[in-house]
């Protein structure tokens, strides 16, 4: 049905679906079709601008940079961007960076979001390892994609180091303070280690108390000081 002429509520979200089925099958060029179609149907609308921003990326996952800079100015340029627009502003900024500075890193995050858009977790976990250094220029953002894949495959132990490394190498990173509180979160899911999700999360307070994450750490300070309740967790 979706190939036919009909049209409901039903037809955009899946042309959407049907174009991350291809994605995640490596069919970009099915992909590019199915979200040409979309930016025709819904020229004008809130729709054409999040397949344009999803032809970027996938321009992007395909290593053609430039291709995807230039829809995402299309993107950041029209008039009805909407929910694509932060999508488009921090796809940008890493094309950015990336092509003045760490082209390595660059290419490691396309590959690695390539990777896990196939579900291969493991294989795009290793492509971000390789493809960071100490101090890179998108070190943070590699880092965090490590968190969340880490996360994903539900491995507590590595997250910790990641995220610590993060703190540590990228103080000043916006992600700095999300590291945190993926750290202290998982500290407080971890028998006994109450005392150290505490210490995570008060580092966000004196660190970065003006950030978003500052407000959730507040919220998780304030549930470990109530009293226990009968199964021994806070209540």
């Amino acid at each position: 049905m979706i190939l036919t002429a009909r049209h409901g509520t039903w037809r955009l979200p899946a042309l959407f679906d049907l174009a991350d089925l291809h994605v995640a099958a490596g069919r970009y060029s099915d992909a590019e079709r199915t979200l040409s179609t979309i930016a025709r149907e819904e020229h004008g609308k809130e729709g054409a601008a999040a397949a344009l921003y999803k032809q970027a990326e996938i321009d992007f996952m395909r290593l053609q940079f430039e291709s995807a800079t230039e829809r995402l100015g299309a993107v950041l340029g029209g008039q009805t961007a909407y929910g694509a627009v932060n999508d488009a502003i921090a796809l940008s900024h890493i094309l950015q960076v990336g092509g003045e500075r760490d082209s390595v890193g660059l290419s490691a995050l396309a590959l690695g979001l390539r990777a896990q858009q196939s579900g291969e977790g493991e294989k795009a976990l290793a492509i971000l390892k390789e493809g960071t250094t100490s101090g890179s220029a998108l070190g943070d953002h590699n880092l965090t994609k490590q968190i969340d894949l880490l996360s994903q495959l539900h491995r507590p132990l590595e997250i910790l180091v990641v995220c610590e490394k993060l703190v540590e190498e990228y103080p000043w990173s916006p992600f700095s303070s999300r590291a945190l509180l993926v750290a202290g979160d998982v500290h407080r899911e971890q028998s006994g280690q109450t005392n150290r999700a505490v210490e995570a999360y008060e580092r966000i307070l004196i660190q970065y108390g003006q950030s978003i994450e500052a407000d959730e750490a507040r919220d998780r300070l304030r549930a470990l000081q109530q009293p226990a309740a009968p199964g021994g967790q806070p209540g």
